[in-house]
């Protein structure tokens, strides 16, 4: 049975008869109207079907007028259906971000390292939030010391061949970098990315020659801190990928 619930990033806060308000941690919403209160009254701490709400307030309310106003809710986007059982910060989160598309049922995430650091911290990162990690899949995430990779030619040709999108991650350094997000036949790729990093490093380009592509030159300042805030960001960005419709923007 589906059932309806405000979404999980509100607070309800009944201020009286005729006034609720909803509010989450950047924007709040004012109902006025008895309608707003009583659904507010009965569906805050249990989700309920709207046959179930329809029949709780028939006494009270004409069912058009519950009807009409359960329609406005869902319109608006304050409330859903088919509550499920995830706790409600994970939910609300999501909820936050209107990236509330379940998982996708059957993807799986590749992790790809070719850096100095161990990649658990991201595979546990990654499975905290739901996501598969396996040896084939949907979404390759490639850790890097240097987004100058020589690695990263072939990997890059590998993924404009077979179509796979990947993101890149630099966990090391004073400065993290993680993405972008390369969407074969929808983005610029690796080569485009690389000729602007070089322009832009003209020291080693001048040091290793502009033929040698290979100028994976690992950062010498990393905390452990900061390695594991790099991998679970990173974590963070794949999980909102997956979980949108549109175009990522990192």
């Amino acid at each position: 049975m589906s059932l309806t619930c405000f979404k999980p990033n509100f607070n309800i806060e009944i201020l009286d008869n005729e006034q609720v308000v909803l509010f989450s941690e950047d924007r709040h919403h004012l109902l006025k109207g008895s309608i707003y209160v009583a659904i507010a009254e009965i569906i805050r701490f249990t989700p309920l079907s709207e046959q179930d709400i329809i029949d709780n307030l028939s006494r009270k309310f004409p069912v058009e007028l519950t009807k009409e106003a359960l329609r406005r809710l869902k319109t608006k986007n304050f409330t859903v259906k088919n509550c499920n059982k995830t706790p409600k910060n994970i939910t609300g989160f999501w909820s936050d971000l209107l990236l509330e598309n379940p998982n996708k049922e059957g993807f799986a995430i590749v992790v790809k390292n070719f850096s100095k650091h161990s990649s658990s911290e991201l595979v546990n990162a990654l499975k905290n939030l739901s996501l598969e990690v396996a040896e084939f899949g949907g979404f390759f995430v490639v850790i890097v010391d240097n987004y100058i990779c020589g690695e990263l030619a072939d990997f890059n040709e590998a993924r404009l061949k077979d179509g796979t999108p990947w993101m890149l991650l630099k966990p090391s350094g004073s400065t993290i970098w993680i993405g972008p997000i390369f969407e074969p036949n929808r983005t610029g790729c690796w080569n485009c990315l690389v000729e602007k990093l070089k322009e832009n490093r003209r020291v080693e380009v001048d040091l290793f020659g502009l033929k040698d592509t290979d100028l994976n030159i690992p950062s010498i300042c990393h905390l452990p801190t900061t390695l594991n805030i790099a991998m679970n960001l990173a974590a963070n960005e794949v999980a909102k990928w997956e979980r949108s419709d549109q175009p990522h923007k990192l």
